[in-house]
Protein backbone atom coordinates (compact mmCIF):
# COMPACT_ATOMS: atom_id res chain seq x y z
CA UNK A 1 0.00 0.00 0.00
CA UNK A 2 3.13 2.68 0.81
CA UNK A 3 4.60 2.01 -2.55
CA UNK A 4 1.15 2.55 -4.49
CA UNK A 5 -0.87 5.07 -2.32
CA UNK A 6 2.38 6.64 -1.06
CA UNK A 7 3.90 6.92 2.85
CA UNK A 8 0.95 6.59 4.78
CA UNK A 9 0.65 9.71 7.07
CA UNK A 10 -0.34 8.39 10.94
CA UNK A 11 0.53 5.65 12.93
CA UNK A 12 -2.01 4.52 15.28
CA UNK A 13 -1.63 2.48 18.26
CA UNK A 14 -4.91 1.26 20.09
CA UNK A 15 -4.73 -0.64 23.16
CA UNK A 16 -8.28 -2.58 25.38
CA UNK A 17 -8.27 -1.94 28.55
CA UNK A 18 -11.10 -4.39 30.05
CA UNK A 19 -10.98 -3.47 33.50
CA UNK A 20 -11.57 0.29 32.96
CA UNK A 21 -14.62 -0.01 30.33
CA UNK A 22 -17.24 -0.02 33.09
CA UNK A 23 -19.79 -0.97 29.99
CA UNK A 24 -18.11 -3.91 29.41
CA UNK A 25 -18.60 -5.05 33.21
CA UNK A 26 -22.13 -4.61 33.12
CA UNK A 27 -22.18 -6.47 30.30
CA UNK A 28 -20.30 -9.67 31.60
CA UNK A 29 -21.78 -9.46 35.27
CA UNK A 30 -25.29 -9.65 33.73
CA UNK A 31 -24.20 -12.84 31.00
CA UNK A 32 -22.56 -14.45 33.41
CA UNK A 33 -24.31 -13.84 36.28
CA UNK A 34 -28.01 -12.50 35.06
CA UNK A 35 -27.63 -10.04 37.31
CA UNK A 36 -28.27 -5.96 36.61
CA UNK A 37 -25.82 -3.65 37.38
CA UNK A 38 -25.21 0.13 36.98
CA UNK A 39 -22.19 1.83 35.55
CA UNK A 40 -21.36 4.03 39.13
CA UNK A 41 -21.74 0.04 40.53
CA UNK A 42 -19.40 -1.78 37.69
CA UNK A 43 -16.86 1.44 38.68
CA UNK A 44 -16.87 0.33 42.23
CA UNK A 45 -15.87 -3.59 41.93
CA UNK A 46 -12.77 -4.50 43.12
CA UNK A 47 -10.13 -5.02 40.57
CA UNK A 48 -10.10 -8.92 41.67
CA UNK A 49 -13.79 -8.99 41.01
CA UNK A 50 -13.29 -7.72 37.23
CA UNK A 51 -10.22 -9.39 36.15
CA UNK A 52 -12.59 -12.95 37.55
CA UNK A 53 -15.20 -11.47 35.18
CA UNK A 54 -13.08 -11.18 32.07
CA UNK A 55 -11.35 -14.25 32.53
CA UNK A 56 -14.43 -16.18 32.41
CA UNK A 57 -15.71 -14.94 28.98
CA UNK A 58 -13.06 -13.87 26.76
CA UNK A 59 -15.48 -13.95 23.64
CA UNK A 60 -17.49 -11.04 25.09
CA UNK A 61 -14.39 -9.67 25.73
CA UNK A 62 -13.62 -9.57 21.97
CA UNK A 63 -16.76 -8.88 20.65
CA UNK A 64 -17.04 -5.56 22.63
CA UNK A 65 -13.63 -5.08 21.58
CA UNK A 66 -14.28 -5.03 17.98
CA UNK A 67 -17.77 -3.44 18.20
CA UNK A 68 -16.06 -0.46 19.98
CA UNK A 69 -13.24 -0.50 17.45
CA UNK A 70 -15.91 -0.49 14.19
CA UNK A 71 -18.10 2.08 15.95
CA UNK A 72 -14.61 4.01 16.42
CA UNK A 73 -13.24 3.51 12.87
CA UNK A 74 -16.61 5.34 11.83
CA UNK A 75 -16.23 8.01 13.72
CA UNK A 76 -12.58 8.75 12.72
CA UNK A 77 -13.73 8.70 9.37
CA UNK A 78 -16.20 11.14 9.54
CA UNK A 79 -15.86 14.77 8.20
CA UNK A 80 -16.39 16.42 11.72
CA UNK A 81 -14.20 13.26 13.38
CA UNK A 82 -10.87 13.82 15.56
CA UNK A 83 -8.83 14.84 12.00
CA UNK A 84 -9.67 18.29 11.47
CA UNK A 85 -10.42 18.27 7.80
CA UNK A 86 -8.10 15.75 7.15
CA UNK A 87 -10.24 12.79 5.38
CA UNK A 88 -9.24 9.65 6.52
CA UNK A 89 -9.35 7.80 2.60
CA UNK A 90 -7.26 4.70 3.52
CA UNK A 91 -6.15 2.02 6.39
CA UNK A 92 -4.37 -1.02 7.07
CA UNK A 93 -5.18 -2.54 10.33
CA UNK A 94 -3.41 -5.36 12.61
CA UNK A 95 -4.90 -6.95 15.74
CA UNK A 96 -1.56 -7.83 17.62
CA UNK A 97 -1.91 -9.67 21.65
CA UNK A 98 -0.08 -8.50 24.48
CA UNK A 99 1.80 -10.42 27.26
CA UNK A 100 -1.34 -10.39 29.31
CA UNK A 101 -3.57 -11.58 26.47
CA UNK A 102 -5.64 -9.23 25.66
CA UNK A 103 -5.51 -7.13 21.64
CA UNK A 104 -4.02 -4.09 20.70
CA UNK A 105 -4.20 -2.47 17.41
CA UNK A 106 -1.55 -1.17 14.74
CA UNK A 107 -2.87 1.01 12.61
CA UNK A 108 -1.51 2.51 9.37
CA UNK A 109 -3.75 5.52 8.24
CA UNK A 110 -3.78 7.67 4.97
CA UNK A 111 -5.60 11.05 5.42
CA UNK A 112 -6.00 13.18 1.99
CA UNK A 113 -4.44 16.72 1.60
CA UNK A 114 -1.80 15.63 4.68
CA UNK A 115 1.32 17.82 4.43
CA UNK A 116 4.34 16.12 3.47
CA UNK A 117 7.96 16.41 4.78
CA UNK A 118 10.36 17.71 3.01
CA UNK A 119 13.51 18.53 4.99
CA UNK A 120 14.99 20.94 2.41
CA UNK A 121 11.95 23.14 2.48
CA UNK A 122 11.15 25.38 5.41
CA UNK A 123 7.39 25.85 4.18
CA UNK A 124 7.09 22.12 4.37
CA UNK A 125 8.40 21.89 7.95
CA UNK A 126 6.48 24.22 9.19
CA UNK A 127 3.13 22.71 7.61
CA UNK A 128 3.93 19.49 9.15
CA UNK A 129 5.25 20.76 12.76
CA UNK A 130 1.47 22.37 12.52
CA UNK A 131 -0.54 19.66 11.31
CA UNK A 132 1.34 17.61 14.48
CA UNK A 133 0.23 19.86 16.91
CA UNK A 134 -3.08 19.98 15.66
CA UNK A 135 -3.72 16.32 16.05
CA UNK A 136 -1.12 15.06 18.64
CA UNK A 137 -0.52 16.27 22.21
CA UNK A 138 1.12 15.02 25.48
CA UNK A 139 -0.78 17.64 27.42
CA UNK A 140 -4.29 17.90 29.30
CA UNK A 141 -7.14 20.31 28.95
CA UNK A 142 -9.90 20.13 31.72
CA UNK A 143 -12.32 20.35 28.73
CA UNK A 144 -10.70 17.47 26.40
CA UNK A 145 -9.52 14.86 29.02
CA UNK A 146 -9.53 13.96 32.61
CA UNK A 147 -6.73 13.40 34.71
CA UNK A 148 -8.17 10.17 34.81
CA UNK A 149 -7.91 9.43 31.24
CA UNK A 150 -4.32 10.87 31.21
CA UNK A 151 -2.98 8.51 33.71
CA UNK A 152 -3.87 5.90 30.90
CA UNK A 153 -0.96 7.12 29.35
CA UNK A 154 1.45 7.88 32.07
CA UNK A 155 4.60 4.96 31.18
CA UNK A 156 5.01 2.91 34.06
CA UNK A 157 8.57 0.93 33.55
CA UNK A 158 8.20 -2.79 34.27
CA UNK A 159 10.51 -5.69 32.68
CA UNK A 160 9.21 -5.43 29.51
CA UNK A 161 10.60 -2.02 28.93
CA UNK A 162 13.67 -2.24 30.68
CA UNK A 163 17.28 -2.72 28.41
CA UNK A 164 20.85 -3.11 29.59
CA UNK A 165 23.13 -1.18 27.80
CA UNK A 166 26.60 -0.23 28.46
CA UNK A 167 26.12 -1.42 32.25
CA UNK A 168 22.84 1.06 32.35
CA UNK A 169 19.42 0.15 32.49
CA UNK A 170 17.51 2.25 29.57
CA UNK A 171 14.01 2.27 28.39
CA UNK A 172 13.54 0.88 25.41
CA UNK A 173 10.77 3.42 24.35
CA UNK A 174 13.01 6.45 25.17
CA UNK A 175 11.03 7.35 28.53
CA UNK A 176 11.38 9.78 30.47
CA UNK A 177 11.28 12.19 27.11
CA UNK A 178 12.93 15.09 26.23
CA UNK A 179 10.97 18.21 27.66
CA UNK A 180 10.87 20.85 24.40
CA UNK A 181 9.32 24.60 24.39
CA UNK A 182 7.58 23.59 21.07
CA UNK A 183 7.23 20.64 19.00
CA UNK A 184 9.85 20.32 16.69
CA UNK A 185 10.98 18.08 13.94
CA UNK A 186 14.89 17.53 14.33
CA UNK A 187 17.61 15.26 11.91
CA UNK A 188 20.33 13.59 13.00
CA UNK A 189 23.76 15.75 11.77
CA UNK A 190 25.05 15.34 8.03
CA UNK A 191 28.24 14.66 7.16
CA UNK A 192 28.93 18.32 6.72
CA UNK A 193 28.37 18.77 10.17
CA UNK A 194 30.11 16.19 12.22
CA UNK A 195 31.07 16.70 15.62
CA UNK A 196 35.09 16.15 16.53
CA UNK A 197 35.81 13.56 18.89
CA UNK A 198 36.06 16.38 21.68
CA UNK A 199 32.52 17.47 21.23
CA UNK A 200 31.04 13.95 21.11
CA UNK A 201 32.45 12.94 24.29
CA UNK A 202 31.38 16.17 25.70
CA UNK A 203 28.26 15.89 24.30
CA UNK A 204 27.48 12.06 25.87
CA UNK A 205 28.53 13.32 29.32
CA UNK A 206 26.14 15.93 29.21
CA UNK A 207 23.35 13.66 27.59
CA UNK A 208 23.96 11.30 30.80
CA UNK A 209 23.35 14.06 33.20
CA UNK A 210 20.25 15.08 31.61
CA UNK A 211 19.09 11.84 31.42
CA UNK A 212 19.53 10.89 35.13
CA UNK A 213 17.90 14.32 35.62
CA UNK A 214 15.23 13.66 34.07
CA UNK A 215 14.59 10.43 35.59
CA UNK A 216 14.44 12.32 38.64
CA UNK A 217 12.25 15.10 37.93
CA UNK A 218 9.72 12.30 35.88
CA UNK A 219 9.29 10.97 39.14
CA UNK A 220 7.17 13.75 40.43
CA UNK A 221 4.36 14.17 38.35
CA UNK A 222 2.87 17.10 40.23
CA UNK A 223 6.10 19.18 39.38
CA UNK A 224 5.38 23.09 38.18
CA UNK A 225 9.37 22.88 36.32
CA UNK A 226 8.85 24.86 33.73
CA UNK A 227 11.29 24.20 30.54
CA UNK A 228 13.71 27.35 31.14
CA UNK A 229 14.05 26.17 34.64
CA UNK A 230 14.73 22.99 33.77
CA UNK A 231 17.61 24.54 31.24
CA UNK A 232 19.15 25.97 34.15
CA UNK A 233 19.25 22.93 35.91
CA UNK A 234 21.00 20.88 33.99
CA UNK A 235 22.96 24.09 32.74
CA UNK A 236 22.13 24.59 29.35
CA UNK A 237 20.88 27.20 27.04
CA UNK A 238 18.42 25.79 24.25
CA UNK A 239 20.80 25.59 21.74
CA UNK A 240 23.02 23.27 23.63
CA UNK A 241 20.04 21.33 24.64
CA UNK A 242 18.89 20.95 21.29
CA UNK A 243 22.74 19.80 19.72
CA UNK A 244 22.61 17.21 22.45
CA UNK A 245 19.35 15.65 21.43
CA UNK A 246 20.41 15.98 17.23
CA UNK A 247 23.40 13.93 18.67
CA UNK A 248 22.01 11.16 19.23
CA UNK A 249 19.61 10.90 16.57
CA UNK A 250 20.29 8.13 13.42
CA UNK A 251 16.99 9.33 11.96
CA UNK A 252 14.96 12.30 11.79
CA UNK A 253 12.49 12.54 14.68
CA UNK A 254 9.66 14.23 16.10
CA UNK A 255 9.82 16.09 19.22
CA UNK A 256 6.52 17.35 21.09
CA UNK A 257 5.63 20.05 23.18
CA UNK A 258 6.03 19.04 26.34
CA UNK A 259 6.42 20.24 29.74
CA UNK A 260 9.13 18.48 32.42
CA UNK A 261 6.43 17.17 34.14
CA UNK A 262 4.91 15.43 30.85
CA UNK A 263 8.01 13.69 30.44
CA UNK A 264 6.24 10.09 30.95
CA UNK A 265 3.40 10.61 28.90
CA UNK A 266 2.55 9.09 25.56
CA UNK A 267 1.33 11.05 22.34
CA UNK A 268 -2.54 10.75 22.61
CA UNK A 269 -5.13 12.23 20.22
CA UNK A 270 -7.38 14.04 22.69
CA UNK A 271 -10.74 13.21 20.78
CA UNK A 272 -9.76 9.83 20.41
CA UNK A 273 -8.33 9.51 23.65
CA UNK A 274 -11.68 10.36 25.00
CA UNK A 275 -13.74 7.82 22.92
CA UNK A 276 -11.47 4.84 23.06
CA UNK A 277 -10.59 5.47 26.88
CA UNK A 278 -7.85 3.48 26.63
CA UNK A 279 -3.77 3.54 25.96
CA UNK A 280 -3.22 4.57 22.69
CA UNK A 281 -0.31 5.87 20.57
CA UNK A 282 -0.49 8.34 17.51
CA UNK A 283 2.78 8.95 15.61
CA UNK A 284 2.91 11.51 12.38
CA UNK A 285 5.15 9.35 9.54
CA UNK A 286 8.31 10.55 8.93
CA UNK A 287 10.36 8.02 7.88
CA UNK A 288 8.45 4.93 6.43
CA UNK A 289 10.70 2.33 6.29
CA UNK A 290 11.54 2.44 10.23
CA UNK A 291 7.22 2.19 10.75
CA UNK A 292 6.95 -0.72 7.90
CA UNK A 293 10.09 -2.64 9.79
CA UNK A 294 8.25 -1.98 13.34
CA UNK A 295 4.72 -3.16 11.78
CA UNK A 296 6.35 -6.68 10.19
CA UNK A 297 8.36 -7.59 13.18
CA UNK A 298 5.17 -8.10 14.54
CA UNK A 299 3.54 -9.42 11.88
CA UNK A 300 6.25 -12.10 11.92
CA UNK A 301 7.18 -12.75 15.78
CA UNK A 302 7.26 -15.86 16.72
CA UNK A 303 5.13 -17.75 19.97
CA UNK A 304 7.29 -16.94 23.46
CA UNK A 305 9.73 -20.23 23.63
CA UNK A 306 8.90 -21.51 20.01
CA UNK A 307 12.90 -21.30 19.20
CA UNK A 308 13.89 -23.23 22.18
CA UNK A 309 11.16 -25.63 21.69
CA UNK A 310 12.22 -26.28 17.95
CA UNK A 311 15.85 -26.56 18.95
CA UNK A 312 15.63 -29.26 21.53
CA UNK A 313 13.84 -31.36 19.06
CA UNK A 314 16.71 -30.91 16.88
CA UNK A 315 18.99 -32.11 19.06
CA UNK A 316 16.71 -34.86 19.93
CA UNK A 317 16.16 -35.68 16.10
CA UNK A 318 19.96 -35.96 15.39
CA UNK A 319 20.45 -38.38 18.24
CA UNK A 320 18.10 -40.91 16.18
CA UNK A 321 17.77 -42.46 12.77
CA UNK A 322 14.82 -40.56 11.41
CA UNK A 323 13.85 -40.58 7.83
CA UNK A 324 12.94 -37.29 6.39
CA UNK A 325 9.54 -37.69 6.88
CA UNK A 326 9.25 -38.74 10.65
CA UNK A 327 11.98 -35.73 11.22
CA UNK A 328 9.33 -33.01 9.22
CA UNK A 329 6.55 -34.48 11.43
CA UNK A 330 8.00 -34.29 14.46
CA UNK A 331 9.01 -30.24 13.78
CA UNK A 332 5.52 -29.89 12.42
CA UNK A 333 3.92 -31.27 15.83
CA UNK A 334 6.16 -28.87 18.22
CA UNK A 335 4.56 -26.18 16.07
CA UNK A 336 0.94 -27.37 16.29
CA UNK A 337 1.30 -28.05 20.36
CA UNK A 338 3.80 -25.86 21.76
CA UNK A 339 2.43 -22.40 20.55
CA UNK A 340 1.45 -20.46 23.67
CA UNK A 341 -1.60 -18.30 22.91
CA UNK A 342 -4.15 -16.22 24.89
CA UNK A 343 -7.79 -17.09 25.72
CA UNK A 344 -9.22 -13.60 23.66
CA UNK A 345 -6.84 -14.75 20.35
CA UNK A 346 -7.61 -18.43 20.84
CA UNK A 347 -11.40 -16.85 20.25
CA UNK A 348 -10.08 -14.42 17.47
CA UNK A 349 -9.17 -17.98 15.42
CA UNK A 350 -12.58 -19.96 16.23
CA UNK A 351 -15.22 -16.88 15.84
CA UNK A 352 -12.72 -16.42 12.24
CA UNK A 353 -12.22 -12.69 13.18
CA UNK A 354 -9.50 -11.12 11.10
CA UNK A 355 -6.69 -10.26 12.59
CA UNK A 356 -5.86 -7.65 9.27
CA UNK A 357 -8.21 -5.49 7.84
CA UNK A 358 -7.46 -2.57 4.74
CA UNK A 359 -9.86 -0.71 3.34
CA UNK A 360 -8.76 -1.90 0.11
CA UNK A 361 -8.63 -4.89 -1.70
CA UNK A 362 -5.00 -6.49 -3.24
CA UNK A 363 -4.40 -8.14 -6.45
CA UNK A 364 -1.72 -10.45 -7.54
CA UNK A 365 -0.23 -10.24 -10.94
CA UNK A 366 2.26 -13.35 -11.98
CA UNK A 367 4.40 -11.33 -14.24
CA UNK A 368 6.48 -14.30 -14.12
CA UNK A 369 7.19 -15.68 -17.89
CA UNK A 370 4.53 -18.22 -18.98
CA UNK A 371 6.79 -21.57 -18.07
CA UNK A 372 6.97 -20.22 -14.65
CA UNK A 373 3.47 -19.98 -13.75
CA UNK A 374 1.43 -22.41 -11.84
CA UNK A 375 -1.84 -22.73 -13.02
CA UNK A 376 -5.22 -24.21 -11.45
CA UNK A 377 -6.83 -27.20 -12.59
CA UNK A 378 -10.68 -27.28 -13.33
CA UNK A 379 -12.77 -29.71 -10.46
CA UNK A 380 -13.68 -32.85 -11.41
CA UNK A 381 -17.40 -32.18 -11.90
CA UNK A 382 -16.14 -29.64 -14.89
CA UNK A 383 -13.42 -32.09 -15.94
CA UNK A 384 -15.60 -35.07 -17.09
CA UNK A 385 -18.22 -32.73 -19.18
CA UNK A 386 -15.33 -32.07 -21.52
CA UNK A 387 -14.24 -33.70 -24.85
CA UNK A 388 -11.85 -36.25 -24.01
CA UNK A 389 -9.57 -34.22 -26.80
CA UNK A 390 -10.28 -30.72 -24.99
CA UNK A 391 -6.99 -28.69 -23.73
CA UNK A 392 -9.43 -26.28 -21.48
CA UNK A 393 -8.11 -27.80 -18.30
CA UNK A 394 -7.30 -25.44 -16.35
CA UNK A 395 -9.39 -22.47 -14.15
CA UNK A 396 -8.91 -19.29 -16.27
CA UNK A 397 -6.40 -16.42 -14.53
CA UNK A 398 -6.24 -13.20 -14.67
CA UNK A 399 -3.90 -12.69 -17.56
CA UNK A 400 -6.08 -15.41 -19.64
CA UNK A 401 -9.11 -12.42 -18.30
CA UNK A 402 -6.89 -9.55 -20.07
CA UNK A 403 -6.09 -11.09 -23.07
CA UNK A 404 -9.84 -11.64 -23.43
CA UNK A 405 -10.79 -8.53 -22.67
CA UNK A 406 -13.15 -6.72 -25.49
CA UNK A 407 -12.06 -4.28 -27.94
CA UNK A 408 -13.74 -1.91 -25.96
CA UNK A 409 -10.95 -1.73 -23.82
CA UNK A 410 -8.13 -2.83 -25.77
CA UNK A 411 -6.65 0.28 -24.77
CA UNK A 412 -6.14 -0.82 -21.20
CA UNK A 413 -3.02 -2.05 -19.62
CA UNK A 414 -2.62 -5.50 -17.59
CA UNK A 415 -2.20 -2.91 -14.21
CA UNK A 416 -4.88 -1.07 -15.18
CA UNK A 417 -7.00 -3.99 -15.79
CA UNK A 418 -6.01 -5.96 -12.55
CA UNK A 419 -6.71 -2.89 -10.69
CA UNK A 420 -9.63 -1.14 -11.43
CA UNK A 421 -11.88 -3.93 -12.89
CA UNK A 422 -13.85 -6.77 -11.19
CA UNK A 423 -15.03 -9.81 -13.77
CA UNK A 424 -18.37 -11.58 -12.96
CA UNK A 425 -20.31 -14.80 -14.16
CA UNK A 426 -23.36 -12.90 -15.05
CA UNK A 427 -24.13 -9.21 -15.79
CA UNK A 428 -25.54 -8.04 -13.03
CA UNK A 429 -24.22 -10.71 -10.12
CA UNK A 430 -22.25 -7.85 -8.02
CA UNK A 431 -23.07 -10.60 -5.19
CA UNK A 432 -20.06 -13.25 -6.81
CA UNK A 433 -17.63 -10.98 -6.58
CA UNK A 434 -14.32 -11.90 -4.79
CA UNK A 435 -12.73 -10.03 -2.22
CA UNK A 436 -10.49 -9.44 0.47
CA UNK A 437 -11.35 -6.72 1.88
CA UNK A 438 -13.30 -4.88 4.85
CA UNK A 439 -16.53 -3.64 4.72
CA UNK A 440 -15.61 0.23 2.88
CA UNK A 441 -14.54 -2.21 0.05
CA UNK A 442 -17.85 -4.29 -0.38
CA UNK A 443 -19.57 -0.37 -0.25
CA UNK A 444 -17.15 0.15 -3.28
CA UNK A 445 -19.25 -2.78 -5.06
CA UNK A 446 -22.77 -1.32 -4.65
CA UNK A 447 -21.90 1.72 -5.99
CA UNK A 448 -20.06 -0.44 -9.43
CA UNK A 449 -23.74 -1.34 -9.94
CA UNK A 450 -23.80 1.89 -12.09
CA UNK A 451 -21.19 1.18 -14.05
CA UNK A 452 -21.28 -0.49 -17.47
CA UNK A 453 -20.36 -4.46 -18.06
CA UNK A 454 -18.58 -5.50 -20.58
CA UNK A 455 -18.98 -9.09 -22.25
CA UNK A 456 -15.33 -10.73 -22.42
CA UNK A 457 -14.43 -12.33 -26.31
CA UNK A 458 -15.13 -15.36 -25.17
CA UNK A 459 -18.22 -15.04 -23.33
CA UNK A 460 -17.14 -16.30 -20.09
CA UNK A 461 -17.81 -13.74 -18.29
CA UNK A 462 -18.94 -9.57 -17.47
CA UNK A 463 -15.72 -6.75 -17.30
CA UNK A 464 -16.98 -3.74 -14.80
CA UNK A 465 -15.35 -0.79 -13.95
CA UNK A 466 -14.22 0.08 -10.51
CA UNK A 467 -14.63 3.21 -8.60
CA UNK A 468 -11.76 2.52 -6.32
CA UNK A 469 -8.29 1.33 -7.29
CA UNK A 470 -7.12 -2.29 -5.60
CA UNK A 471 -3.49 -2.65 -4.47
CA UNK A 472 -1.49 -4.27 -7.16
CA UNK A 473 1.76 -6.94 -6.48
CA UNK A 474 3.67 -8.95 -8.50
CA UNK A 475 6.66 -10.47 -9.04
CA UNK A 476 8.66 -6.99 -9.08
CA UNK A 477 11.97 -8.00 -10.98
CA UNK A 478 14.96 -5.77 -10.00
CA UNK A 479 16.79 -3.80 -13.48
CA UNK A 480 20.50 -4.79 -11.56
CA UNK A 481 19.44 -8.43 -11.02
CA UNK A 482 17.68 -9.53 -14.49
CA UNK A 483 17.45 -6.73 -16.78
CA UNK A 484 15.86 -8.70 -19.54
CA UNK A 485 12.81 -9.63 -17.07
CA UNK A 486 12.76 -6.00 -15.42
CA UNK A 487 11.66 -4.97 -19.02
CA UNK A 488 9.43 -7.26 -20.12
CA UNK A 489 7.50 -6.75 -16.96
CA UNK A 490 7.34 -3.28 -17.04
CA UNK A 491 5.96 -3.72 -21.22
CA UNK A 492 3.69 -6.31 -19.31
CA UNK A 493 2.12 -4.29 -16.77
CA UNK A 494 2.07 -0.78 -18.00
CA UNK A 495 1.94 -1.00 -21.94
CA UNK A 496 -1.47 -2.25 -23.44
CA UNK A 497 -1.14 -5.66 -25.39
CA UNK A 498 -2.99 -8.60 -26.82
CA UNK A 499 -0.82 -11.79 -27.71
CA UNK A 500 2.00 -12.84 -25.07
CA UNK A 501 3.94 -14.31 -28.04
CA UNK A 502 4.17 -11.65 -30.19
CA UNK A 503 3.49 -8.51 -28.27
CA UNK A 504 6.01 -9.44 -25.02
CA UNK A 505 8.31 -12.61 -25.50
CA UNK A 506 9.69 -12.64 -29.18
CA UNK A 507 10.74 -9.34 -29.04
CA UNK A 508 13.60 -7.20 -27.77
CA UNK A 509 12.63 -5.93 -24.76
CA UNK A 510 14.89 -2.89 -23.36
CA UNK A 511 14.72 -1.39 -26.96
CA UNK A 512 10.83 -1.39 -26.84
CA UNK A 513 10.80 -0.14 -23.60
CA UNK A 514 13.01 2.93 -24.33
CA UNK A 515 10.47 3.22 -27.63
CA UNK A 516 7.47 3.89 -25.16
CA UNK A 517 9.69 4.86 -22.03
CA UNK A 518 7.50 8.04 -21.33
CA UNK A 519 4.09 6.11 -21.56
CA UNK A 520 4.96 3.80 -19.44
CA UNK A 521 6.84 5.94 -16.77
CA UNK A 522 3.86 7.75 -16.69
CA UNK A 523 1.40 4.78 -16.40
CA UNK A 524 3.87 3.51 -13.75
CA UNK A 525 3.85 6.37 -11.37
CA UNK A 526 0.11 5.98 -10.80
CA UNK A 527 1.04 1.99 -9.02
CA UNK A 528 4.58 3.05 -7.75
CA UNK A 529 5.01 6.47 -6.11
CA UNK A 530 8.23 4.97 -3.90
CA UNK A 531 10.50 2.34 -5.22
CA UNK A 532 10.94 -0.96 -2.81
CA UNK A 533 14.97 0.16 -2.50
CA UNK A 534 13.99 3.39 -0.82
CA UNK A 535 12.12 1.80 2.19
Amino acid sequence: MNRQLECATIFLTLSAAETQWSELLVILTKVLENKVITLEEAQNLSYEKRCELIRQDPVTCVRYFEHKLKCLWEILSAPCGPFQGYELVDKYVRTEFQVRGSPHVHALLWLKNAPKYDKNNPESIERCVEFIGKLISVSSHPTECSEELISLQRHKHSHTCKQHVNDCIICRFGIPYFPMSKTMILEPFSDDEKLSKKEREEISKSRQNVKEELDRISKDKDTSLTFEEFLKKINMNEEQYIKMIRAGLKNVKVFLKRAPNKTRINAYNPMIMSLHRANMDIQYILDPYACLKYCVEYINKSENGMSKLLREALNELKKGNHTVKERLRVIANKFLNSSEISAQEAVYHILSIPLSVSSRSTVFINTNRPENRISMLKSDEILQKLEPDSKDVFVEGLIDMYINRPDEMKDVCLADFASLYNVTKRKADNASIAENSDDEDATENENDEKMTAFKMKNGKGWIKKRTKKKIIRYRYFKLHQDPENYYREQLMLFLPWSNEEEDLLSINHEETFELHKDLIQQKRSEYVHREASEF
